[in-house]
């Protein structure tokens, strides 16, 4: 029953999720570890399994023809027990935040918002990656406004801040749009599309890089696109040979898993300390842990 529920919320995930708020708190502005950045990324984690699990809740008849072993249609969990479970975890979620830090209420309830426009409106049709954008950018968003000194939303408007959310939420369109063919596998024109899009989205990166930081910052910040290349070669490869169902699938959950490191982009390209900004790459290993026996996708 434990499996059938981690399962259902697809945990690797979170880890992903707890990233992008970590980053988005020391870009924000946040100084060191402390209570609100690690109940934030909780509060993250928690909206993100309850949103995995709407997600099944919304497919379920699908997934009964596609994926009869998810825990919804094999029987393990009943769809109306799995959504008033995410809905709790939503609720409890948002009046945490209140707790935490009353203005990050805001971001999360549109991630909320974003989450169910996903699940039950808009992830059949075309507009469905960019929700799944939405989802993430407000997610990031969250971690910034937690880590602003004051309640000004200003900070938000800056140049760099607004090519940071715009570089991740391209990210996720990327990989949601690959993902929309997982279980059937994806045509050639597909992934050659996909495979422009990452060109010009680590175009745009070495821009930026080169451009618009300073000092360490583009160091280090190449040395993370070259390693983002070299982890996501195998997965590419495989993908360009084959578009396979198999290898689209891998490609996606790897692309998920390496989502960290597009944050490790954004904090070194903020001038945020090397030393935090390469402690984003922890929440990789421990995607990985529960990978093992539970897919993220």
């Amino acid at each position: 029953m434990v499996k059938s529920w981690l399962t259902l919320f697809r945990v690797p995930i979170i880890f992903s999720a707890m990233s992008n708020v970590y980053a988005g708190y020391f870009i924000g502005g946040g100084t060191g570890i402390s209570f609100r950045m690690a109940a934030g990324m909780m509060v993250s984690a928690l909206i993100v399994m309850a949103g995995m699990g709407l997600n099944d809740v919304a497919d379920h008849r699908k997934d009964g023809l596609e994926r009869p072993e998810r825990p919804i249609p094999s029987g393990a969990i009943s769809k109306t027990t799995a959504a008033r479970v995410c809905i709790a975890m939503l609720i409890g979620a948002i009046l945490w935040t209140g707790y935490i830090h009353l203005p990050a209420i805001i971001p999360v309830i549109l991630l909320c918002y974003f989450i169910y426009l996903y699940n039950f409106v808009l992830k059949q049709g075309p507009y469905g990656p960019l929700a799944m954008a939405a989802c993430r950018v407000s997610n990031f968003i969250f971690g910034l406004v937690l880590g602003l000194k004051g309640i000004s939303f200003l900070h938000l408007l800056d140049v760099k801040i607004l090519f940071l959310l715009l570089s991740l939420g391209a990210y996720i369109v990327l990989t949601t749009y690959l993902a929309k063919k997982e279980t059937k596998g994806n045509s050639r024109e597909r992934v050659n599309i996909f495979f422009i899009g990452l060109l010009i989205w680590l175009g745009l990166w070495a821009l930026f890089l080169l451009f618009a930081s300073t000092g360490s910052g583009i160091i280090f910040g190449f040395i993370v696109l070259i390693l983002f290349i070299v982890f996501m070669r195998a997965s590419f490869v495989m993908l360009l040979k084959t578009p396979s169902s198999k290898h689209t699938s891998k490609c996606v959950s790897n692309l998920l898993t390496f989502i960290p490191m597009v944050d490790m982009l954004a904090m070194f390209a903020s001038g945020v300390s090397v030393f935090y900004a390469v402690g984003a790459f922890i929440f990789v290993p421990l995607a990985n842990i529960p990978r093992k026996s539970i897919s993220n996708t």
